[in-house]
């Protein structure tokens, strides 16, 4: 189970808040957009900008992330991982996608033995 990247459980668990935040940065790109048709200033182009540039700092965390649990070599942490941290499922319902563990516990078990490595 090597890690080529070096991920933590709480680089991972960033993973839904950055989902927010980009969704957000979104949101306001569209509004100062349509501000930008009568701004002759310039004000919400450079708004526009200073967003964009957020963004891909989100976005490029959100693929290091990515990157790391697809590198995970154990297919079923790779799974649990995915499920959790990028889907976004809770430890329960991340059990039962899995299907061949009976509790969350033992699944945390899992994780946190991988992370300790």
């Amino acid at each position: 189970m090597s890690k080529k990247l070096k991920l933590t459980r709480e680089d991972l668990s960033q993973y839904q808040s950055l989902i927010i935040a980009r969704d957000s940065l979104t949101g306001q790109i569209k509004e100062y957009d349509q501000l930008s048709r009568s701004d002759h200033t310039g004000r919400a182009a450079r708004r526009i900008r200073s967003l964009e540039a957020q963004q891909k700092i989100i976005d490029e965390r959100m693929e290091e992330i990515e990157n790391f649990v697809d590198s995970i070599e154990d297919p079923e942490i790779r799974t649990i991982c995915s499920l959790h941290y990028l889907d976004g499922l809770t430890w329960e319902a991340t059990c039962i996608q899995v299907r061949k563990h009976s509790s969350a516990a033992v699944i945390t078990r899992k994780i946190e033995a991988f992370f300790d490595e």
